[in-house]
């Protein structure tokens, strides 16, 4: 059996399935740059509402730091129901921070229950977007 190669751009790198170099640097506002790639996951990231308020939260604060349960706060709002907040807690903790942590975007520790933005600015920039 042999295996499946990603077509090539003729430069000896590959290339996605519309003809794009699927590395190749995208220019964003500001001169920031990311890989394909990089925006991919951001956008599979920001797909989720609860992921959005996660990392809007964390860009807002002054050192990019929340714990775990003041994101539970601002992605539920005051007066939720004990029963919600902990359905959010276990996918905060099971999904979606482990996802961000995964991409580079957040740094979560279980332990210490604490979660760092790691964004970097072209990320923050569409973060800031998405906001308005």
């Amino acid at each position: 059996m042999s295996e499946e190669q990603a077509p090539t751009d003729g430069r000896g790198g590959t290339h996605g399935g519309d003809g794009t170099a699927a590395d190749e640097a995208v220019t964003l506002a500001d001169d920031y740059s990311m890989t394909a790639t990089e925006l991919d996951a951001l956008f599979e990231c920001l797909a989720s509402r609860q992921r959005r308020l996660v990392l809007t939260h964390l860009v807002e604060t002054d050192d990019g730091i929340a714990t775990f349960s003041n994101l539970i706060r601002h992605v539920l709002g005051e007066g939720t129901r004990d029963e919600d907040r902990e359905r959010l807690a276990v996918r905060l903790h099971h999904v979606h921070l482990p996802k961000l942590d995964d991409h580079g975007f957040v740094e979560y520790d279980a332990r210490s229950e604490t979660v760092r933005y790691r964004g970097g600015p072209a990320v923050t920039e569409w973060i800031r977007s998405i906001r308005q």
